[in-house]
């Protein structure tokens, strides 16, 4: 049980470091987005999605 439930906190974790992430890139808020990113990959370097998101922020900063 300890492991499925560490693995449902970094879930909720992760998605609230993208929801964060989103909600400062609409603000044009582009490092804190980036870092945000950043975070969420190191919970879980295997999800492409958030490389995806990372990209879409780092574009956005040209």
């Amino acid at each position: 049980m300890g492991v499925e439930q560490d693995d449902i906190r970094r879930k909720a974790e992760i998605d609230k470091l993208i929801s964060l992430s989103n909600v400062h890139r609409l603000r044009g808020e582009l490092l804190e987005a980036e870092d945000a990113c950043r975070k969420a990959i190191e919970l879980d370097e295997s999800d492409a999605a958030l490389r995806e998101l990372l990209g879409d922020v780092l574009y956005a900063r040209g």
